[in-house]
Parts: structure tokens; C-alpha cells; sequence
């Protein structure tokens, strides 16, 4: 399965110009690697993907096949992309995916292991 979800994120990296540590880190604080994966919030996945506040990119899939990992990672990927192209910086990029602009931790925890993730 490793090797599946790396495909993914490597294929939804390039495809919307993202960095791959960067993506990591936010599955690993997301989700914990875990597909199937589901939050207080409904949030679903990887990387945790809210079909509610996503509509739009959510459209044509059903509530099951947003687990998938093909699928969840290319939509979750437009998302933090379209964050990326809204915002000054990668800190408010992630506060805008979390929904919280305030979660000083939440984003320091993804900077860091994306930062260690860079150095390897």
C-alpha cells in the first residue's frame, strides 16, 4: 500500500506543481497514512477531504470512492494547490486547508517533518 499512495502523491505532485515532502507531511498530520480515515468533522481519507466545504471537487463522487486513494489525494492536492495560489505563504496555505488560520501547531507539525522530509 506504501507504494500505491506514493504513486499518488507523486502523480498529484506534478500534476498541480505541489512538493511531494510537503504533501506527505500533511497526510502524516492528517490522517496518519490511514485510507480510511474519517474525522468528528466528516472529513474523509488521506487527507482528510471534506466533501461539504469541497463540493465543487467532491462533484461526481460518491461518499465511498472519496476514500479511495487515487481520489482523495488528487482532490485534497487541488485543494492545498488552490490554498497555495490564494495565499502569501506556505503557513497560511496550510491554515487555509485546516480551516484555521490559527493552528500555530498544526502547521509547525507539517513544516517540520516536511523540512526533515527535504533533508533526506
Amino acid at each position: 500500500m506504501v507504494d500505491l499512495i506514493a504513486h499518488h502523491i507523486d502523480m498529484a505532485c506534478l500534476e498541480h506543481g505541489l512538493d511531494a515532502e510537503l504533501v506527505v507531511a500533511l497526510i502524516a498530520r492528517e490522517s496518519s497514512f490511514l485510507p480510511w480515515a474519517k474525522s468528528k468533522a466528516d472529513c474523509v481519507g488521506l487527507m482528510q477531504v471534506n466533501p461539504r466545504a469541497h463540493k465543487d471537487k467532491c462533484k461526481g463522487y460518491s461518499q465511498a470512492e472519496l476514500y479511495h486513494i487515487p481520489v482523495n489525494v488528487e482532490i485534497g492536492c487541488k485543494i492545498l494547490r488552490e490554498y497555495m495560489d490564494k495565499s502569501k505563504s506556505v503557513d497560511e496555505a496550510l491554515g487555509r486547508y485546516m480551516g484555521c488560520q490559527g493552528a500555530v501547531s498544526y502547521k509547525r507539525d507539517i513544516l517540520a517533518t516536511a523540512a526533515e522530509l527535504y533533508a533526506l
